[in-house]
């Protein structure tokens, strides 16, 4: 075995160092996933809001959009 790899250990300001990189790193990656999940929620939010106001047009009433509501229902 090769004695240069025995020899090798890390100070404490190198674990500081790995692990402040590594605490950035997980941050900066959890909000570009919440970011993303939070914009696909509007997107999907604006898409059923539009096929509503068609299916409102369509319909020439309120019964469709009280049925996708579920207010109609009573």
């Amino acid at each position: 075995m090769d004695d240069n790899h025995d020899n090798r250990l890390l100070s404490d300001s190198d674990v500081n160092a790995i692990v402040t990189q590594l605490k950035a790193q997980l941050l900066s990656d959890f909000q570009v996933n919440v970011g993303k999940g939070v914009l696909d929620w509007i997107k999907k939010a604006v898409l059923v809001l539009l096929f509503a106001l068609a299916l409102k047009g369509i319909s020439g009433d309120r019964a469709v959009l009280e049925a996708m509501t579920m207010q109609g229902a009573k």
